[in-house]
């Protein structure tokens, strides 16, 4: 299972990938993935074992990857992968994502403030801690 500091390391290699890129198709098994197309990607943060791919209009990707789950970062795709269970594609890339444990898209508040996150304890990767 990825510790926080593999999450953390997987956060700096996806952001150079990804922030600032506008998502030109998206797909999801666990949620409706449409609100995504169009957006640009803000951020990509970590809290403990969670990483958020944040995007514009307020919009969060949510994982969790607990013991199997895989984020690799490819070229950009003619087609999205079946078996992914999100794939976002980009001009410069297509993020693939499979077996992870939990996927949500969430409205964005700032993550801090976020009542789940306080049920998550504290971050052991934040800086400062």
């Amino acid at each position: 299972m990825p510790e926080g500091d593999s999450i953390r390391k997987l956060a700096h290699r996806l952001s150079p990938a990804l922030v600032g890129e506008r998502v030109l198709s998206a797909r999801a098994n666990d949620f409706d993935a449409e609100p995504l197309v169009g957006k640009r990607l803000l951020a990509v943060r970590t809290h403990g074992k969670h990483l958020f791919v944040e995007a514009e209009g307020d919009l969060v990707v949510s994982l969790h990857l607990g013991m199997r789950g895989r984020v690799p970062v490819l070229a950009p795709l003619a087609q999205l992968p079946g078996l992914a269970q999100i794939a976002l594609q980009t001009s410069r890339s297509a993020l693939v994502v499979t077996q992870c444990r939990t996927a949500e898209l969430r409205t964005r508040r700032p993550l801090e403030r976020a009542h789940y996150l306080a049920r998550w304890g504290p971050d052991l990767m934040a800086p400062g801690f």
